[in-house]
C-alpha cells in the first residue's frame, strides 16, 4: 500500500459537488492575473493567442514581474486541482506530460507564496525563460477552452 499524499491541514478540499467550482474560480485568479500582465506591458495590445506573453521582449518591470510571477504561481494551482480531481482532457494532459515545467511551476509558486531568499531562482529566471512562458500560455489556453466548453 503506497502512502496518500497529504493535504496541508489548513487547506481543506472543497464540499463534494464544488470541485469544478472551485477549479473554475482558482482559474479566474490566474486568468485575471494574466489580462492584468498583457495590459501591464508595453507589448500587451498586440498580444495574442496562449503563447503570446513569451513573445514580449521590452519593457519588463515591477509590475510585470508582479502579474507574471502571481500568474504563474495561481496556475500552478490550477494544475494541481487537475490533478487531484483526476479530470481528463487529451490537449490538456498532454501538456502537463511535461514534468519538468510542471516542476519549474511549482518552485515558482512555492517561492512567490513561502518566505525566503528574495533572489531564488525559481522566481527570478522566470521572466527570461521563454519557453516556459510559452508552455504555460498553453496551460492556460488548454484549461480556458475545458471549461468553457
Amino acid at each position: 500500500m503506497s502512502p496518500k499524499k497529504k493535504v496541508r491541514p489548513t487547506v481543506p478540499a472543497p464540499d463534494p459537488g464544488d470541485n469544478r467550482g472551485t477549479l473554475r474560480l482558482l482559474f479566474a485568479r490566474a486568468d485575471y492575473l494574466r489580462q492584468r500582465w498583457l495590459e501591464a506591458s508595453p507589448d500587451g495590445h498586440n498580444a495574442v493567442g496562449p503563447e503570446a506573453a513569451s513573445k514580449f521582449e521590452s519593457g519588463y518591470g515591477i509590475p510585470i514581474w508582479i502579474y507574471v510571477t502571481l500568474h504563474l504561481a495561481c496556475l500552478y494551482t490550477v494544475v494541481e486541482g487537475w490533478r487531484r480531481l483526476g479530470l481528463s482532457d487529451p490537449v490538456l494532459d498532454s501538456i502537463l506530460k511535461d514534468d519538468a515545467n510542471v516542476d519549474q511551476l511549482r518552485a515558482l509558486r512555492d517561492g512567490v507564496f513561502h518566505f525566503g531568499a528574495i533572489d531564488n531562482p525559481a522566481i527570478m529566471s522566470v521572466l527570461s525563460n521563454k519557453a516556459l512562458l510559452g508552455w504555460a500560455g498553453k496551460v492556460h489556453a488548454a484549461v480556458q477552452s475545458h471549461l468553457d466548453a
